[in-house]
């Protein structure tokens, strides 16, 4: 045999064994876990301004894994990082500290990307696999701020790959591992040490991973200077309960031939291109002509491929079943760009996602924090830390201007006279009966300044 073929032969043999080997491998080693570690970050965020209907004010902590060590990318929790201007750190295991930047978050499928400096850094930067490949009870091990206590190790298994769960009944993994507060965003690996899952949401029992390949999506679009495209019909999918599936797949041939699941609609958005169209309980069979089945994540990807463009859907509701035409938004026009503070209350456009979450239909502003004081109106909501100026206020009325937008809403602010009462109308949405109030504010002129935020370049900037 010639040295040439020998080479050939020995390369064979050795790719061979270690196939094997990681084919059986069941355990991480020390080392494997310490080189890991490498790749996480500990985020601290620090936000002065609630903005949206779920974020709070004040200091939190996280985790992120390094995404693109050359351009400098992290990848955590929309959650974590929040929506306004906040300031973040990021926390190597070097001890190392920089200051990072929210370049892109999807609200929906709770994750964001954060761009910091890299130079000067040792850091190591983490290969991204695919959740689409995980097995029930696959071994997974996950690294993060668990507890506010920096790296520290959670292992468990895969139980469910067809779950449905975040803002918008995203498609997630449920797992065995316990995790507490800060392992938000943390990366879970697979045995062949790639990240499979970011986690996003968890408890004693149990914890929710978001599938990688939703964030690897949008990896690709930033990488080449792009936005992400982000495709919505206003519908809440989630999956068939089991005791139900034998009853949807006696109604439609060929429906439940290879999927172990089906996707229903749980809820429509008010307002939205699904809004009259599609309702509760219809079963989502075709997009474009092409079968679903369980695939959530193939759904949300034909969607993201149409935005402003139109998609058919085949659906089976009761014994029917009907192809609708359904134009599709884009949700990155959905985002808060712009916000007030005036007389200690914070102010912003209604969005697309305050309807789905309110069953919204009317117009006006979103109160959703206020200090005690000239906006110091409707229920508190209760946050995990305690009560704190969180509302949820719709403002429709100030004097003789009705309010549909932050635009009317600093228009009617130039009226009100200082020390003057003026009379106002909102709706409390934690009111059980939800009517329109009425009532009359009177301004401190010490506290009387407005204040505008706009985002521009993914900079919060103040306008004067």
């Amino acid at each position: 045999m010639s040295p040439f073929k020998k080479l050939i032969v020995f390369i064979l043999l050795l790719l061979s064994t270690q196939s094997y080997a990681q084919k059986n491998k069941t355990e991480w080693s020390d080392q494997e876990i310490d080189n890991l570690k490498k790749q996480v970050v500990n985020i601290y965020v620090n936000n002065p301004f609630p903005i949206g209907f779920d974020y709070s004010m004040g200091d939190s902590t996280g985790t992120g894994f390094i995404a693109d060590k050359e351009l400098g990318l992290i990848v955590s929790n929309a959650h974590v990082t929040s929506k306004g201007p906040a300031i973040i750190t990021i926390e190597f295991i070097t001890g190392d500290r920089v200051s990072g930047k929210v370049i892109y978050y999807d609200y929906y499928h709770d994750f964001s990307i954060i761009k910091f400096d890299p130079s000067n850094l040792d850091i190591k930067e983490a290969k991204i696999g695919s959740s689409l490949t995980l097995k029930d009870n696959e071994p997974l091990l996950l690294i993060g701020n668990n507890a506010a206590q920096g790296y520290s190790i959670k292992k468990g298994n895969v139980i469910n790959k067809f779950k449905s769960q975040g803002v918008n009944s995203s498609p997630v993994v449920q797992t065995s591992m316990v995790v507490a507060g800060g392992s938000s965003g943390s990366p879970v690996y697979n045995l062949n040490n790639e990240v499979v899952g970011l986690n996003f949401r968890g408890n004693e029992e149990t914890n929710l991973v978001l599938y990688i390949d939703l964030v690897k999506d949008a990896l690709t679009y930033i990488k080449n200077n792009e936005t992400p495209k982000r495709g919505d019909i206003g519908i809440t999918p989630v999956y068939v309960k089991t005791a139900k599936m034998a009853y949807y797949c006696s109604k439609a041939k060929g429906l439940c031939t290879e999927s172990k699941n089906l996707i229903t609609i749980g809820y429509v958005t008010p307002t939205s291109s699904a809004d009259g169209k599609l309702m509760g309980g219809d079963i989502i069979w075709k997009i474009n002509g092409q079968e679903i089945g369980d695939n959530l994540y193939l759904l949300g990807k034909i969607l993201d491929n149409n935005v402003n463009n139109n998609v058919t859907l085949s659906i089976l509701r009761g014994e029917q079943e009907l192809e609708l035409e359904l134009p599709v938004v884009d949700l990155n026009q959905d985002k808060t760009t712009k916000f007030i503070k005036y007389a200690g209350a914070i102010f912003q456009d209604i969005s697309y996602d305050f309807r789905r979450k309110n069953g919204y239909y009317g117009e006006g502003v979103f109160m959703n924090y206020t200090d005690s004081g000239s906006f110091n109106i409707g229920y508190t909501r209760q946050t995990q830390s305690g009560l704190s100026g969180l509302r949820s206020i719709v403002i429709t009325q100030i004097g003789n201007t009705r309010i549909k937008n932050i635009e009317d809403m600093i228009e009617a602010i130039k009226d009100i006279e200082d020390n003057t009462p003026t009379y106002y109308m909102f709706r409390d949405l934690y009111d059980t009966y939800r009517i329109e109030d009425w009532g009359f504010l009177t301004i401190d002129p010490t506290f009387a300044t407005l204040e505008i935020y706009e985002l521009e370049d993914n900079n919060w900037v103040e306008k004067k």
